[in-house]
């Protein structure tokens, strides 16, 4: 919700905006600035973490680079820098070259241990000191030294705001309506334990007074300081980044350094960084490297496709020219059409199995959905084609079909125009 992505709630109200800028504008014409990199990892199980970063940061590559280093030198250094920097989860280095101004991480120590997990939390904290930009997480049980890392603590008690502030504060906070945190527990721990009847410890005396329900908690916390500190904080805030017209001198200079990033030929109000023409020729080579990644497969079917015509034209084999023949013919010909669409039945699961791939990478704005399926599908037709010629050749010679060239290309012809 806060990266602005919206399209699978059925509804929502509010206001999201971004210094300033609304999120439908953001999501419009800034999509990649606002990105959310979710708990699972998806990735293409047949690339190497190198192509994967290498795609990534080849629809990434600013126009205008420092030192006046070539696409191809960029490309490479940040792809060996970030790979040996995260290479545990190279979702961490995807997310990193989008370059965004927000980020939101959900649970993104998830797999990490402590000591890794406190790490990349200390390398995202100094990228987003020396960017100026912001990183939201949602993270599972930290301990106090990986959430303090953190400027603001933000505490949800069934969809209400309870706490919105520094770590240290909130745990004050808590314990001045009267609950207990325990030695050993950590910040974190007992923040979540507060909004937990069965878990939370009062204080003597104060069972009567401390907050239930979600309601009497929100209640307590707009009735705080700390409330009415932070509500003159966003009224300073908003004084100065107040919601931005589409020519104001804030819009314009962000519009100005984002096109400074896009290739001459991308169009202006483009969220995408590159071009249509080299989106494809990008999504094009990765295409290739997932067939050649995934070579097994396609081995599997073109032997499938060479042992399957062995046992049918075994079946039609030298079919009479005679009247006799007629049925026959006109059966073997339904069934070479009909296997060679059935074959094709089992890129669906595929299609669908790369799907949130796709979406995740579309929401970073790194490529059209489109372009990346002609890709695909452009790089699978010459397979497609040497497997109808090589099943079409075994069937159409062992069932004794008309021995002409003319009358075989056709054949051909027209069982690949009936394949998908």
């Amino acid at each position: 919700m806060l990266a602005g992505e919206h399209g699978d709630y059925s509804r929502w109200t509010g206001h999201i905006d971004y210094s300033g800028i609304p999120a439908d504008v953001m999501q419009r014409d800034f999509r990649g600035a606002a990105v959310y990199n979710g708990e699972t990892d998806h990735h293409f199980p047949y690339l190497t973490v190198a192509q994967t970063l290498r795609f990534a940061a080849s629809t990434k590559t600013p126009r205008r680079r420092v030192y006046g280093i070539t696409r191809a030198e960029y490309i490479e250094k940040t792809t060996e820098i970030l790979g040996a920097a995260f290479g545990l989860r190279h979702t961490f280095n995807t997310r990193l070259l989008t370059r965004a101004s927000v980020t939101c991480w959900d649970n993104p120590t998830r797999g990490l241990d402590s000591s890794t997990s406190l790490d990349f939390a200390k390398a995202l904290r100094v990228a987003t000191s020396l960017t100026s930009n912001v990183s939201i997480s949602a993270l599972y049980q930290p301990g106090d030294n990986l959430a303090g890392i953190y400027d603001k603590v933000l505490l949800l008690h069934q969809g209400r705001q309870v706490w919105f502030g520094g770590l240290e504060q909130a745990k004050e906070y808590f314990q001045g309506l009267g609950f207990v945190c325990s030695p050993r527990e950590t910040a974190a721990e007992f923040l979540v334990s507060v909004t937990d009847t069965n878990a939370a410890r009062i204080r003597p005396g104060y069972e009567q007074r401390v907050p239930r329900t979600p309601e009497e908690f929100e209640a307590e916390w707009k009735k705080s300081s700390y409330y009415q500190s932070l509500q003159t904080s966003l009224a300073h805030h908003e004084a100065d980044h107040g919601i931005h017209t589409e020519h104001s001198d804030h819009m314009t200079r962000f519009k100005a350094a984002r096109k400074a990033e896009k290739s001459p030929a991308a169009r202006t109000k483009s969220p995408f960084t590159i071009d249509l023409a080299m989106q494809f020729s990008t999504t094009m080579n990765r295409a290739y490297q997932r067939i050649r990644g995934e070579y097994a497969y396609y081995v599997a079917i073109t032997v499938t496709m060479a042992v399957v015509p062995l046992m049918t034209g075994s079946m039609f084999y030298d079919i009479s020219h005679q009247s006799s023949g007629f049925f026959s013919k006109g059966g073997v010909i339904f069934f070479i059409v009909l296997f060679n669409i059935i074959v094709c039945f089992a890129e669906i699961s595929a299609q669908f199995s790369q799907r949130p791939i796709v979406e995740k990478q579309h929401s970073y704005a790194m490529y059209h959905p489109y372009v990346d399926a002609l890709a695909t599908m452009l790089s699978q037709y010459p397979l497609k084609i040497f497997n109808i010629i090589i099943f079409s050749a075994i069937v159409y010679f062992l069932a004794n079909l008309k021995r002409e060239a003319g009358a075989f290309f056709i054949f051909v012809l027209f069982t690949y125009i009936t394949t998908p």
